[in-house]
This record gives structure tokens, C-alpha cells and sequence, in this order.
């Protein structure tokens, strides 16, 4: 008896087009699910904890901008060795990409990971931030090089005819990797505090390697050096060395160091007969123009040389004879490179006006001395520190009032030279100078322009601008008991300079303290807030530029003096009966 088998020859193609139909499904299910989710916002979705709920891609980037704008572009707020810094995103490379945030939120897309978060929800979602690794590595360059102090080794100079040890002072190196690391993981991130970048401190020698030598340094100094010059000699007294010579410390050994320009000083008033050196052509104000005042070729020799004759001997107690050749010597500044620079138009003029006080009038004076005069060549950058000079008593300054790091009021040397910073800045802004550094004070200072302002620190901030022109340019300053006025001169090369202010934003309401410290000192509160200036240049009756200049302003804290209570007498115990 034969038996037969089921026949699957029938069934097979039925099951292979089921298989096929759901297949068929399945994919379009998925094409479907990757339309629907594509161009859209999740749903749920936030961005650095904004809200992204319910918009469409244009809205959402709109919302962030709005949202973060003012943020990504404020100033990194650092601290350097108890100085604060600032390090501004766009010249550091660092920014938002909005557009690349969203788009990754709403691109088409066939994975399968990411369509199912889509439809779970965006949830939290990283804000995409571009860092350009090769600006970031170079503002932070800068940023130690302007903060770095070299330690100071000891040395030894002489006062009151007699010589005196100087301890060095510890150095300080910012550490560049770890302030990369810093300000990539808290760019974006608000803080009232900044933040606080770790340094390196370098140590001098100690002390007594100048104690030890303090003996031939002494005798160095005890001997007459003899200066002959084409012919003409004199000598160069004890007190006269001591007055120009020191010595300090280096790679294991004593240098002297000698100031040519004391020296050449002196020999000038020792001998009428000395040799008259070069004097540089300068530039004096005839009915508001600048004229050439030509310069004048001399005979003789320069301080340097001078100078370096004398390092040569002092410490040579046999042979005290230096003998240095007569020559034509042409001035640094010549008649011919005054008139090269085209220095013939006022540029701007800015009088910044100040509540008197005496310490403001020879500190700010001071600077002004400085400042008058200074030529700013075609392409150089203007150094207000390297102008002003350090804010020491030799360099004429006197204690006067600054701001200090925890944004409270501070004497120290120097105070009121940042109203002159104010006028040079001011200065150069309306004759479109192009900033390299500026910041302004921590917090607003009522006489000051918001946002068209600037401050100094020794080592730490200085004001730095460019003289993009072909012509150079000369910073006359003029001086009264309330006020310094800086006029810049040069070639006008556009219509006029103007300026725009912007509404205060982002306003922080002051806190006030009370305080018994009896070296307390009042201070008013002000309110925090953000503006911008917009410089707006106009040449051939056309706008050619509009540059922003945008000032973030911290509130200045409401201080209040007090006298300490008096501690109540403790009473005595009563007598037990």
C-alpha cells in the first residue's frame, strides 16, 4: 500500500508572500517614522536647560539665540595670582553653533537608536559649541605672557651713599594646559566668581648670596672712574656711581647693571665742555596744528655707550679709565621721519572730567606727563602700561584709591591713572584705532561713559591699541586740577567717528554690607549690566564700518561704615548667700 506525503509545494509561495506583505509594512512604517521625525523638534527637548517644547526648528533656534546670544559673547571672567583677566570667546575661538544643534535634533535620519529617542522624547540635549583649538591655544599664550612675572633676584643697590640688600621676589607662571582645560569645560557656564586659574610660583635666590658680595659691591663703587671722551676727561665721583650703579644677581654671579642716562647727566653738569649730545626732532601745537620741531645732530656719545663702557671697569679696582670715541651722533627721531609720519589733522580730542582730589591730580598728572608727546607709529600697538610706567613713588605716583579684585575700594599707588586709561581709550576709539586690549572697570563708575571706558593693572591688564593708518599718530595731553584732555593727531583718512549706545540689559541689583573694619571705606551700590557700543565710521559720506564693543558690568557692592560696638562689661556673679 503506497502512502503520499502533504504536498508543501502549494503552501510554500503563500507563507513567502506573507512574509514579503510584512515586510512590505515594516518598511513603510519606518520611511513613515523617519518623515514624521524629520524637520521637527522633539518633543520634550531641551537645550542647556531651555525649554524647546512644542516649536518648530526656525523657532527653536530663534528662542536659543535669544536665550544663550548674550552669554556665548560675554567676557571669560579669570582670576591670575589674586588679578582679575578676561578672555574674550571670539578671539579665543570659541562660539555656538546654534543652527548645528537644532539641525542635528530635526535631520533626517535612518537610525534606528535615535528615531526611538525621538519618539520617547528629545530630552536634555548638548548645545554643539565650536572651539577653534589653535586661537584658544593662542589666548591662552597671551594670557600668561601678560600675566607671567619673572621672580625677581637679589640685587643690591646703594642709598644714602651706603649699599643695600633688595630680596628678590617669588615669580609667577600661569599654567597653560591646565587653563585650556578651564575655560573649555566652563565656557557657557554663568558665575558671579571667576575663575580662579592655577599658577606656578618660581623662587629667587636667597638673600644671602647678596649679603655675601655685599662687600665688593661696596668697593666697586668707592673708586673715581675716569671718562675721557674726544679728548675731553673728568671723573665720575663715588656718589655719582652710587647714584647710577647696582647689581643683580644672575646665572651664579654679580652684574652690574648702569643707568647711562644719569651719568650722562652728570658729566654734562660736571663739564661745560662736554660734548652736546643729539636732541630728536619733536612736534609742538602752532594755532591747533602740529609743526615739525626739527632735531639737531650732536657730538659725543649716547647713555647706552656710556653705560657700557663704565659695566666694563667697575669692578676692576686697577685700571678706572674708560676712553670712548668722539662721533657725530644722529638723533633716534630724525627731522626727516617727523615729517615721514604725516602728522598733520586732529584725529579726535576727549576731556574726561574727575572729582579733585590730590592724590588724582599728581597721579593722573603723572600719567599725562607721560603720555604727552608719545608718537604711535603706523602699525605699532600703543602700551598704556609700557607709557605710564609702574605705579611706583620713583615713577612719581602716590597712594590714591583702585579697585580691587573683590570689587571693593583699595588704596594703593596709582590710584586715579585709570581716568586717564578712560581718555586715551576715548580718544583713540574716535580716532578708529583698532583695540588689541581693553577692559573695563568691574563695576560702573557714574562719570564714566558706559562701556567707553578702561582700566589698568600693572602685570596683569593693560590698554593696548593699533594704529592701523599709514600715517602716524601723536597723543598731546593738557592737564587741570578736574580734568585730563587727550587729543590725538595724525592723517584723517575718513568723514567722522560715532558711537551708539544700546540699552542696559541683563541689570543684577547691587547687595549692600555693613562693615566695622576701621580701614573701611564707603562705597555706593550700583547695579550690574550688560551694554554695547557700536562704533559707526562714515567715509566718503557712506557708512564703512559699524564695530560693537559689548560691556559686561558687575554690581558694585553697597558698602556701609560703622564703628565696632563697645563689648559690654560682664557684670559680676552675685555673691551666693
Amino acid at each position: 500500500m503506497t502512502e503520499y506525503g502533504h504536498d508543501t509545494t502549494r503552501k510554500r509561495p503563500r507563507w513567502i508572500l506573507g512574509v514579503a506583505i510584512g515586510l512590505l509594512v515594516v518598511a513603510a512604517t519606518y520611511v513613515a517614522l523617519i518623515i514624521k521625525t524629520s524637520g521637527v523638534v522633539p518633543a520634550n527637548t531641551s537645550v542647556a536647560g531651555i525649554s524647546l517644547d512644542g516649536l518648530s526648528p526656525v523657532q527653536a533656534k530663534e528662542k536659543l539665540q535669544s536665550a544663550l546670544g548674550e552669554l556665548a559673547t560675554a567676557p571669560i571672567e579669570l582670576k591670575v595670582n589674586d588679578k582679575n583677566v578676561s578672555v574674550d570667546p571670539a578671539t579665543a575661538g570659541l562660539g555656538i553653533n546654534i543652527s548645528r544643534t537644532i539641525d542635528e535634533l530635526s535631520a533626517k535620519t535612518a537610525n534606528p537608536i535615535t528615531l526611538i529617542k525621538r519618539l520617547r522624547g528629545g530630552g536634555e540635549t548638548n548645545l554643539v559649541i565650536d572651539i577653534d583649538e589653535s586661537k584658544l591655544m593662542a589666548a591662552v599664550h597671551g594670557l600668561a605672557t601678560n600675566t607671567t612675572v619673572a621672580a625677581t633676584e637679589p640685587s643690591i643697590v646703594f642709598l644714602d651713599g651706603q649699599g643695600t640688600v633688595v630680596a628678590g621676589k617669588p615669580g609667577v607662571v600661569l599654567d597653560e594646559a591646565k587653563a585650556l582645560e578651564l575655560i573649555r569645560n566652563n565656557y557657557m557656564t554663568s558665575s558671579a566668581d571667576a575663575l580662579v586659574v592655577p599658577v606656578q610660583i618660581t623662587q629667587p635666590h636667597p638673600a644671602t648670596v647678596a649679603t655675601d658680595y655685599l662687600g665688593a659691591a661696596m668697593s666697586a663703587v668707592s673708586v673715581p672712574v675716569i671718562v675721557s671722551i674726544g679728548g675731553v676727561s673728568t671723573s665720575l665721583t663715588p656718589a655719582q656711581l652710587k647714584s647710577a650703579v647696582s647689581f643683580t644677581y644672575k646665572d651664579g654671579k654679580f652684574v652690574p647693571g648702569v643707568d647711562g642716562e644719569k651719568l650722562f647727566a652728570s658729566l654734562k653738569e660736571i663739564s661745560g665742555a662736554f660734548p652736546q649730545g643729539p636732541v630728536d626732532a619733536t612736534f609742538k601745537i602752532v594755532n591747533g596744528k602740529p609743526v615739525v620741531v626739527p632735531g639737531v645732530a650732536g657730538r659725543g656719545t649716547t647713555p647706552e655707550k656710556l653705560a657700557a663702557s663704565v659695566a666694563s671697569v667697575i669692578t676692576d679696582l686697577n685700571s678706572r679709565t674708560v676712553v670712548i670715541p668722539l662721533a657725530i651722533v644722529q638723533p633716534d627721531f630724525t627731522t626727516e621721519e617727523a615729517k615721514a609720519l604725516g602728522i598733520t589733522d586732529v584725529l579726535s580730542t576727549f576731556t574726561q572730567h574727575f572729582p579733585y582730589a590730590a592724590y588724582r591730580v599728581q597721579n593722573i598728572g603723572q600719567a599725562a606727563k607721560y603720555l604727552n608727546g608719545t608718537i604711535v607709529q603706523p602699525g605699532e600697538t600703543f602700551s598704556m602700561n609700557d607709557t605710564v610706567l609702574e605705579r611706583t613713588e620713583a615713577n612719581g605716583y602716590t597712594k590714591g584709591f583702585i579697585i580691587g579684585g573683590d570689587g571693593l575700594f583699595h588704596e594703593d599707588l596709582g590710584g586715579g591713572v585709570s581716568t586717564a586709561t578712560t581718555a586715551v581709550w576715548h580718544a583713540a576709539f574716535y580716532a578708529n584705532m583698532v583695540r588689541v586690549e581693553q577692559r573695563a572697570h568691574s563695576f560702573w563708575i557714574a562719570r564714566y561713559q558706559p562701556g567707553l571706558e578702561a582700566t589698568v593693572s600693572w602685570g596683569s591688564l593693560d590698554l593696548k591699541w593699533k594704529n592701523p593708518e599709514k600715517s602716524g599718530v601723536l597723543i598731546v595731553t593738557a592737564m587741570t586740577n578736574s580734568s585730563i584732555t587727550v587729543t590725538m593727531y595724525g592723517t584723517k583718512t575718513y568723514d567722522k567717528v560715532e558711537s551708539t549706545s544700546s540699552p542696559r540689559t541683563n541689570v543684577t541689583p547691587y547687595k549692600t554690607i555693613i562693615s566695622t573694619d576701621p580701614q573701611c571705606i564707603v562705597q555706593p551700590g550700583v547695579n550690574g549690566f550688560s551694554i554695547t557700543v557700536t562704533r559707526v565710521v562714515t567715509k566718503a559720506g557712506i557708512v564703512a564700518s559699524t564695530e560693537p564693543f559689548k560691556t559686561v558690568y558687575s554690581p558694585s557692592t553697597n558698602v556701609i561704615c560703622r564703628k565696632a560696638s563697645p563689648s559690654p562689661t560682664p557684670k559680676p556673679s552675685p555673691s551666693r548667700s
